[in-house]
């Protein structure tokens, strides 16, 4: 399939170039696209991470094995120790 040459406007054209001279000067070849941001999922993943990790502790810090959880919360024992 042949390309078609799409002709631009004045104002299109000049939108476009400034458009191209951001990225360029925003744009880091030696990283990954989008290196260092974190997105709302990934944070949320991380606070239940981080969270799961406090009550683990907790647990263990007062004694309780999984076995006694998973009794007190009606929750398999194979499914608490997964998280």
């Amino acid at each position: 399939m042949a390309r078609t040459k799409v002709e631009l406007t004045p104002e299109q054209a000049a939108k476009l170039a400034d458009a191209r001279v951001k990225v360029a000067a925003t744009r880091h070849l030696d990283e990954p696209p989008f290196a260092g941001t974190v997105c709302e999922p990934m944070r949320s993943f991380t606070a239940l991470q981080s969270a799961i990790g406090r009550l683990k502790a907790a647990r263990e810090a007062t004694g309780l094995t999984l076995a006694v959880v998973s009794e007190r919360s009606r929750s398999a024992v194979e499914t608490l120790s997964r998280l």
